[in-house]
């Protein structure tokens, strides 16, 4: 029975992942690549701060105020992570706001005018409807545009889920998986109804959430009889195979890392760098991480010299932004915000499409992004503090592309010591995600629990939920119907040019 476990990376599943060991009286030790924990989920204490004019500055966030990578919705759908936030004592009421959908900022035309979330459409609808009732035969390898485009009730262009999977997923619906959003949405379906449509934090992640995970870790170290131990700046330098188990050399030690467990919870577009000749014959899942592919979401604070009195205090879109841009206006929610900034409005925004960015510098970034705000916000020319740039070119996410399942690898390795974590890792919530990242650490944990120490205690890890059989029974029957009356709404003038 082997206890020791070295797990690399300190990101959401890692973190997950060690806080389920050390319960379990594992011997776990960390080894992060940054200064900080969180990885994609965290917060920065210093970012960069840079002034209307673009330039860097010497100015520093005050104390106890930290920059998020980007912001984070935390849909109903998330149920894992809602049972990490009680085990670790976050307070739904106290810690987090709830949201129904965005609000739609049209381009400034002399007035600030905000819409309702766009209601959808009967064709769009029945297109959704349509695909959460299909067997897994029908969509599991067709991308998203090419399921929407087969229904016989649309014409080409007449749907669109566009602006939902930039704003979310970084992806375009032409390149993401019909399989996983029919997925995504069969868990979201069930609490729709009856919960809002997401929460988000009050204050950044890296407080609210990080540091209530790492404290917990800590806790269970001190208090039971296993052990964690952190090393940060510890970047993975190589990956090799000795007697048939992975070693791990890494930047802060001489020797590489043996004769213990390996998780290995780095992004996988970090980790496919290590695959050689020796690690492939063993695993050939490292080599195969080359068919996935991730995007990057450029995400920007702005700290106004004043309240901007028109913006509102929930998530707004910036209407057919060329970027997807959407918006936040944290600093009616932060407390650290209102306090170190009182009487400032303090703007957390996300493209959602942003790889046109990728090869430019923290200037050039700032401008392409000011500048398409400005068609929606004027004020930004002349009311700002200063600009927080995130263009996290290093730190993309993983996108569900079709056909590239099967390349995503399992938990466990074909090499005895070897497990993997991180929400490109099949799990059942499949989609890339937090909530994703969060189900693959308890899975990883619970294979090693198995395998090592069978005795200790099972890991809860909560199914997603289920629309049950009656509701998918009664729609499925009803489908055929549904598309034929579709087509007669739809089709049939469009075909004959009936106004």
């Amino acid at each position: 029975m082997n206890r020791e476990i070295a797990i690399f990376g300190g990101g959401l599943a890692g973190m997950v992942a060690a806080l389920k060991l050390v319960q379990r009286d594992f011997n776990v030790v960390m080894y992060e690549s940054t200064d900080r924990l969180g990885g994609k989920a965290g917060s920065d204490c210093k970012p960069d701060l840079y002034d209307a004019s673009f330039n860097l500055t010497t100015d520093q966030l005050e104390d106890g105020v930290r920059s998020d990578h980007g912001y984070h919705l935390f849909p109903g759908w998330y149920v894992n992570m809602y049972h990490l936030w009680q085990e670790i004592g976050l307070d739904y009421d106290r810690d987090c706001y709830p949201g129904w959908g965005p609000k739609n900022l049209k381009p400034y035309d002399g007035q600030f005018v905000f819409l309702d979330d766009d209601p959808y459409t009967g064709r769009t609808m029945i297109t959704l409807l349509d695909l959460l009732t299909r067997p897994e035969s029908e969509v599991e390898d067709r991308s998203l545009k090419g399921f929407v485009n087969s229904r016989i009730y649309n014409s080409l262009g007449s749907v669109s889920f566009g602006r939902l999977l930039l704003n979310a997923l970084t992806v375009r619906e032409y390149e993401v998986s019909a399989r996983a959003i029919r997925n995504v949405f069969l868990q979201w379906f069930p609490v729709m109804k009856t919960k809002p449509s997401w929460v988000a934090m009050k204050g950044s992640l890296g407080r609210v959430l990080i540091d209530r995970i790492e404290a917990a870790i800590h806790d269970y170290a001190e208090t039971g009889s296993g052990s964690f131990t952190l090393h940060l700046n510890s970047s993975v330098t190589g990956l090799d195979i000795e007697n048939g188990n992975m070693t791990v050399s890494i930047n802060t030690q001489s020797e590489p890392i043996k004769d213990k467990l390996i998780l290995l919870a780095l992004p996988q577009e970090v980790l496919r760098e290590f695959d050689s000749d020796a690690v492939h014959e063993l695993e050939p899942a490292l080599g195969q991480l080359q068919y996935l592919k991730s995007n990057t979401f450029g995400a920007l604070d702005i700290v106004f010299d004043g309240v901007i009195p028109e913006l509102p205090t929930e998530h707004f879109r910036l209407l057919d932004s060329e970027y997807a841009l959407t918006a936040f206006s944290i600093d009616h929610h932060w407390p650290e915000l209102k306090e170190h900034y009182p009487g400032q409005s303090v703007l957390q925004i996300v493209a959602g499409d942003s790889s046109a960015f990728n090869k430019l510098s923290a200037a050039g970034f700032l401008q392409q992004i000011t500048r398409e705000i400005e068609k929606y916000i004027p004020a930004i020319k002349d009311r700002v503090k200063y600009y927080i740039p995130h263009q996290n070119v290093h730190a993309p996410l993983f996108v569900n592309e079709v056909g590239t399942w099967e390349y995503r690898p399992k938990n466990k390795s074909t090499i005895p010591n070897l497990y993997f974590a991180g929400d490109f890792v099949q799990q059942i919530t499949e989609v890339a995600s937090m909530e994703g990242a969060v189900r693959s650490g308890l899975d990883a944990a619970e294979c090693i629990r198995i395998r090592n120490a069978a005795n200790s205690p099972k890991i809860e890890i909560i199914p997603p939920l289920d629309p049950g059989k009656i509701w998918k029974f009664k729609y499925r029957l009803a489908m055929p119907i549904l598309r034929a009356l579709a087509w007669c709404r739809y089709r049939l003038p469009e075909y004959f040019k009936i106004p």
